[in-house]
Formats: structure tokens, C-alpha cells, sequence
């Protein structure tokens, strides 16, 4: 990645594109060398994106080496993985039949990869994965207390996805947090994640080709 003399990020090298701006954050805790993770501002502009980059558009270079793509698997992990599948094909990028997800593959003299969060094979979200790196267990069991008290007063409640399951309980260990009166809070970057957790493994790899 390079800068022109206008100061605009020309991408080229490792391309990572993720999902939002909580996916940047975490992507660039753990990235060791100086690739720029690419926030699509939502999973619908991935199409978009493929398409800048099959043009060479939106500062996309001839000189990429790596499409990585890193969304989540909200609540039906088959359904998002064979999205992405086709919506790179739809581009003249296709992955084998044989393609493992959260690995790389030669396509058109470009190395590219799905990583679907949290573990490439859950339904889930970034929330599910950081769930599993948080440093105090104690308010995460409150988080679900909250939760399930919510079920007994509220039957609705007890209908909601694993993945909205997550959402919730991690935004409330976050709250739980709070330093300041106006609940401000970063739930990506934070003290409260470990960043050196196991869980993180695999990720780390996937975006450190």
C-alpha cells in the first residue's frame, strides 16, 4: 500500500476488506506488517467493492497480490458463505469446489481468501468471536443474567438468534464498562479484550499472508 503525492491510499498488495468499522479496528490489532483494512460500511457493498477492484477503481492498483474478505456469518453461516462464493465469481473470481474457507487460494494470479466469522462454521458474528477474549468472566455472567431475565418477562425475547443472542450480551458487558455519564464506550478496542487469546489464531494468520 502507497500514498500519491494527494495523500490518497492507493491499494494494492494485501487488500482486506471487512465488514465495518469495529471489523477495521480489530483487523488492524492484528495485522504485523502495514496492510489497511478496507471498511465497506456493510455487507451489501461488497459487490461494489469486487467490482472497484475488478476495474481497478477507488484506488485499486494493478499491483494487488491478496484479496482477503472477512463478514459475518449473522444467522445462517451456509447461506452467507455461498453469497460470498458467488458474488466473487460473479466478478470472474472463482474458488474451487474444493476451497476451504479461512485459507488461500490461486485465482488469476491473485492469492484470495474468505475468512466468515467467528469460526468459519457458526452462525455468528465479530461479537460471538470477541465474546470468547474478554478478560472479566464475572460481568460477562451478569450480561447473561440481564438477558435471561429479559426471557422470563418478555417471551418474545426467548425466540432470538445465537447471533443476536451475542450481539446483546456483548453490548452489555461493554455498558457495564463505562467510565463516563454519556455511555460512551469503544466495544472493538478495548482493555477488556485480549488480543493474545487463542481464538484469534486463525485469524491472525488468515490476514498475515
Amino acid at each position: 500500500m502507497s500514498k500519491n503525492s494527494a495523500q490518497r491510499i492507493n491499494y494494492d498488495g494485501v487488500v482486506i476488506l471487512v465488514e465495518g468499522r469495529d471489523d477495521y479496528l480489530l483487523v488492524k490489532k492484528l495485522v504485523t506488517g502495514n496492510q489497511e483494512p478496507i471498511d465497506m460500511k456493510g455487507y451489501t457493498n461488497l459487490p461494489n467493492r469486487l467490482e472497484d477492484i475488478k476495474n481497478r477503481t477507488k484506488q485499486f492498483q494493478d499491483g494487488i497480490t491478496h484479496l482477503l474478505i472477512i463478514v459475518d456469518a449473522d444467522d445462517n453461516f451456509s447461506t452467507r458463505k455461498q453469497e460470498v462464493l458467488s458474488k466473487l465469481s460473479a466478478v470472474g473470481i472463482s474458488l474451487s469446489s474444493a476451497y476451504q474457507l479461512g485459507t488461500i487460494e490461486d485465482v488469476n494470479n491473485i492469492k484470495v481468501g474468505v475468512y466468515i466469522l467467528p469460526d468459519n462454521d457458526n452462525n455468528g458474528s465479530l461479537e460471538s468471536l470477541l465474546l470468547q477474549s474478554i478478560k472479566h468472566s464475572n460481568i460477562l455472567e451478569c450480561a447473561e443474567n440481564m438477558i435471561q431475565c429479559r426471557k422470563i418477562n418478555e417471551p418474545a425475547f426467548d425466540r432470538i438468534t445465537i447471533n443476536k443472542h451475542d450481539k446483546i450480551k456483548y453490548r452489555l458487558h461493554m455498558n457495564a464498562l463505562v467510565v463516563d455519564y454519556d455511555f460512551h464506550y469503544d466495544k472493538t478496542v478495548s482493555s477488556e479484550i485480549d488480543y493474545s487469546h487463542e481464538c484469534f489464531n486463525s485469524l491472525k494468520q488468515f490476514v498475515n499472508p
